[in-house]
């Protein structure tokens, strides 16, 4: 019973806040379960590639399962999480605002009504944000896993594998459009993050809002005070990097689709870099201390 106890309850820290049980004898990034985790993931990806090419279609339904299953387990933890208000004010609890979170929400819906126009932007997000979260190793600061430590890596697991799977079952490739889609898809999301931010920061300054980690640099290494232009730097070349990957066996096309859109990508450049800017001042003006 204390076993279950500890794995489905949240408890009261030092500080009154509910948390699941977390003993912090895990060793977070280097933990040996980080990378078995990490291993892992790897190995379901290139199995459920090998078995796609026989089994196509079970695959995919397995997949569309799977997704539904991950929803209902997300929504209904939250919906817990708001009802018990793990978080303040409760309604945090059911507003998507980090990457990885938004994604498995729409992950299953873009793929159960097979929304087409947005799918590739939704299967690159979903892998970004599913292995950010594999790499950090933050799951991993305890011994003893709880049921919202197996959740999230069930999640993030899903996320990178049905993704992947499901861009190779069906032969995506990556257009300038795509990459245009998925810069206004990140444009749509930042904003929103940094609407959190600022609204959750005026209602209370204690709540120190992160959403998208747009007001503190998450990652261990110094950015300086203006960090999201790496943050779109590193992305931008990310971005690239799926493009070109994407269609190396078509040189060509790639060549043509620059060629013949060179000007729109330097205004689309401009606009992003503007874009950005205008974010870190909203951020560094009402929401930065």
């Amino acid at each position: 019973m204390e076993l279950l106890k500890r794995f489905f309850l949240y408890f009261r820290d030092d500080e009154g806040y509910l948390v699941q049980y977390n003993d912090m004898m895990g060793k977070g990034f280097t933990d040996i379960r980080h990378l078995i985790w990490i291993i892992i993931t790897i190995l379901l990806v290139v199995l459920f590639i090998k078995l796609s090419k026989k089994y196509k279609d079970q695959v995919v339904r397995f997949f569309r399962v799977v997704l539904v299953f991950m929803f209902i387990q997300r929504l209904a933890h939250q919906i817990v999480r708001a009802v018990i208000m793990v978080e303040s004010p409760f309604w945090r609890a059911l507003t998507p605002a980090h990457l990885c979170t938004m994604m498995i929400y729409l992950l299953p819906i873009v793929v159960i009504f097979n929304i087409e126009k947005i799918k590739k932007p939704v299967y690159f997000f979903s892998v970004l944000g599913g292995v950010i979260t594999i790499l950090d190793g933050d799951y991993f600061s305890s011994i003893f896993m709880p049921f919202g430590t197996i959740e999230g890596m069930f999640a993030h697991t899903v996320l990178v594998v049905s993704s992947i799977t499901l861009m190779y079952i069906e032969k995506e490739h990556f257009n300038l459009n795509d990459v245009k889609k998925i810069y206004i898809m990140m444009a749509i999301m930042t904003l929103w993050s940094t609407s959190l931010n600022m609204l959750l920061l005026y209602l209370n300054p204690v709540y120190d809002p992160n959403y998208l980690y747009l007001v503190k640099n998450m990652l261990p290494v110094e950015m300086g005070k203006y960090f999201i232009f790496i943050y779109l730097l590193v992305f931008t070349i990310i971005v690239s990097l799926t493009y070109l990957f994407n269609n190396l066996r078509n040189k060509e096309k790639i060549k043509k689709e620059i060629s013949e859109n060179k000007y729109k990508i330097l205004t689309s450049g401009v606009l992003v870099i503007v874009y950005v800017y205008l974010l870190c001042i909203l951020n560094h003006l009402f929401v930065v201390k």
